[in-house]
C-alpha cells in the first residue's frame, strides 16, 4: 500500500523504471486528482452533515466564542475525514454504484481505484494533522471517526453488509465528529451530548432515507437494510418515531440542559417540519427522485436542527 501511497504517477519518481516523472505527466495527475475531488466535493454533500455537529459543539463548548484558527480546524479536519470515508465506500461499492449512481468516477471510468485509494489516505493525513493541532483527544475522537469508516466498507469487515450496523455507523460518525469539535477545547458539556443523540437520530433517518433510495441496487447484491428487511412504510414509521422521540426528549431535558425558550421552540418546529416531510413520502417511494428529493430537504431541515441547538444553548429568553 505504501508503495503506491508514494508513486503517485507524475506526483514522484517511478518506481518501476526509476526515472522522475515529466511535467506533462505532472500537470495531467494533478488535474486528475483535483477533478475527482472536486466531482465528490460537488456530489458528496453527505459530508457536510458530519461538519455541523462538530462545528455546533465546539460553539457551545466555547461559550460560542468564535476564533477562527479552531474554527476552521474542525470545520476542514472533519470534512476531509468525512470526505475521504464516502471515497473509500466508493472503492469498494462499484457493482451497486452501477445500478444506484453511475456517475460516480470509477463507474464512469474517469479514476481508477487506485487514485481513489491514494486520495483518501492524503485526506486522512491532512484531517489527523490539522485535529492534532488542537489536542490528543480530539485527534482520538476523529481518528476513531475514520477507522469506523475503514470497518464500514472494508471488504474484510463490510459492516455496511450487515443489518443494524450500516445505519447505526452512519448515526455512530455524528456522535464522533460532535465530541471531536468540543474536545478541541478540551471539555464536554452535558448539553454537547445532547447534540451528540440528536446528531445521531438526525444521521439515522437520513442514512434510511438513502437506503429507500438504493433499495434497488441494495437488492442486486443482497445487502439487509431496514427498507429490505421490515419493508419502506415500516421504515417510514420507524423514523417518524425517531423524529418524535427527539421532541419528547428534548422537552424532557429543557429545564436540565437550561436551554432558551427560543432555541426550544425552534428545535421543535424544525422536528415538526421533518415528521411532515417524512410523513409526504409515503405513497411516492417507489420513485427514486421523490425520494433523494426528500432526502435533501431533510438535509436542510438536519442543518437547521444544528442551528437550533446551538439558539438553545445561547439561552435566548
Amino acid at each position: 500500500m505504501f508503495r503506491h501511497i508514494f508513486r503517485i504517477r507524475g506526483l514522484s519518481t517511478d518506481f518501476e523504471t526509476g526515472q522522475p516523472m515529466s511535467v506533462a505527466n505532472l500537470r495531467s495527475e494533478v488535474k486528475t486528482y483535483l477533478a475527482v475531488l472536486y466531482h465528490f466535493a460537488k456530489n458528496r454533500t453527505q459530508a457536510y452533515m458530519y461538519v455541523s455537529p462538530a462545528i455546533i459543539s465546539l460553539l457551545i463548548a466555547s461559550d460560542v466564542k468564535i476564533e477562527l484558527f479552531g474554527l476552521a480546524v474542525v470545520a476542514l479536519a472533519t470534512y476531509f475525514a468525512s470526505l475521504s470515508t464516502y471515497i473509500y465506500n466508493d472503492v469498494y461499492d462499484v457493482k451497486i454504484d452501477k445500478t444506484n449512481s453511475t456517475n460516480r468516477p470509477l463507474v464512469s471510468r474517469k479514476a481508477t481505484g487506485k487514485n481513489l485509494l491514494i486520495l483518501t489516505t492524503i485526506l486522512d493525513l491532512a484531517s489527523v494533522t490539522l485535529i492534532l493541532t488542537t489536542n490528543i483527544f480530539a485527534a482520538l475522537s476523529l481518528v476513531t471517526f475514520i477507522f469506523l469508516g475503514i470497518l464500514y466498507s472494508h471488504p474484510k469487515t463490510s459492516l455496511k453488509d450487515k443489518f443494524l450496523f450500516k445505519t447505526i455507523i452512519a448515526g455512530t460518525g455524528a456522535i464522533l465528529t460532535s465530541l471531536t469539535g468540543s474536545l478541541t477545547v478540551g471539555i464536554l458539556p452535558v448539553y454537547v451530548i445532547y447534540v451528540a443523540l440528536v446528531s445521531f437520530a438526525s444521521l439515522f433517518i437520513l442514512g434510511s432515507l438513502g437506503d429507500i433510495g438504493d433499495l434497488r441496487g441494495d437488492m442486486e447484491v443482497k445487502r439487509r437494510t431496514f427498507p429490505i428487511v421490515i419493508g419502506v412504510q415500516s421504515t417510514i414509521v420507524m423514523l417518524l418515531l425517531i423524529v418524535l422521540v427527539i421532541i419528547l426528549g428534548t422537552v424532557l431535558v429543557y429545564e436540565v440542559l437550561n436551554m432558551g425558550l427560543v432555541g426550544l421552540f425552534l428545535i421543535l418546529g424544525v422536528s415538526a417540519s421533518m415528521m411532515v416531510v417524512l410523513k409526504s413520502l409515503n405513497g411516492n417511494f417507489s420513485e427514486r427522485n421523490s425520494v433523494m428529493k426528500t432526502r435533501y430537504k431533510m438535509r436542510t431541515l438536519h442543518l437547521l436542527l444544528q442551528f437550533s441547538m446551538l439558539i438553545g444553548a445561547m439561552q435566548i429568553f
